[in-house]
């Protein structure tokens, strides 16, 4: 029986080594390079240079700062923030919000105030709601809380509507295109080719610094898209992927911004 429970506690050790070392060598495979990177085919785009790049004095923002409890948190730990707003056209004001949650009357003036110094941080503003509608009017009231705390050049203005990002660019903002968010290694060759040409058309629409998207699609924007700047953002629950995917993307001098959790 001793004999016996050595050896069943041997094989137990054993196997529990070999799950470790796959369970290893799986993450680091899906976080350093996925393992589909070789599907993509050479397409032929006509795709336009990007604006001028530009760098910023720490590369990991937070994300989701949409209260005052939270951009009191990230005063004095992180130097760049995440916002999501909605521009109200009625009352010509940003809503600082992210859907579904409903409007708590915060604007994005009043969550700028609550920062002990606001020239001394940067912005990543997602904007949530841009159209040919609001992009004159939100352009003009973004300009006016820029100058109004000195943040011109601190502050990324991201759409998923790039066409409309240009009276911003007009008036010095940095701009980025929100990608559309697909996981390039779970779709048909066929939609892959149709979202890289789709990305390409639409960054002949406006002049922009930029493409921002979910870090899963890190190596598409590498092959097609590098003369644009790269934001990311990039979020799991496997903090050992989390870790090897952050020394990754950050190696990489074209990857400006890595929003994390």
């Amino acid at each position: 029986m001793l004999d016996g429970g050595k050896t069943y506690f041997r094989i137990t050790v054993i196997l529990a080594v070999v799950l470790v070392i796959v369970y290893i060598g799986i993450t680091f495979q899906q976080a350093w390079a996925p393992s589909g990177a070789k599907r993509f085919s050479n397409i032929s785009l006509s795709v336009p240079a990007g604006g001028a790049g530009r760098n910023f004095p720490d590369r990991k923002w937070l994300h989701q700062v949409n209260s005052v409890e939270r951009i009191r948190y990230a005063d004095s730990r992180y130097t760049g923030i995440e916002i999501d707003v909605f521009f109200d056209e009625k009352n010509y004001y940003f809503d600082v919000r992210h859907s579904p949650t409903p409007s708590a009357g915060l604007t994005l003036d009043k969550l700028i105030e609550a920062i002990t110094t606001p020239k001394n941080h940067f912005y990543w503003i997602d904007f949530k709601n841009l159209t040919d509608d609001n992009k004159t009017a939100s352009a003009r009231e973004l300009y006016r809380i820029a100058s109004k705390y000195n943040i011109m050049a601190n502050i990324i203005v991201e759409s998923g509507n790039p066409g409309c990002l240009k009276p911003f660019s007009q008036l010095g903002f940095y701009t980025s295109y929100y990608l559309p968010n697909i996981n390039p290694y779970k779709i048909s060759t066929r939609d892959l080719d149709a979202h890289i040409k789709m990305i390409a058309s639409k960054l002949a629409m406006s002049p922009l610094n930029a493409v921002s998207a979910d870090e899963i699609q890190y190596e598409l924007i590498k092959k097609f898209f590098d003369g644009y700047d790269i934001l990311l953002w990039n979020f799991t629950d496997n903090p050992l992927a989390l870790k090897l995917r952050e020394y990754r993307l950050l190696k990489d001098p074209k990857v400006k911004v890595l929003l994390i959790d």
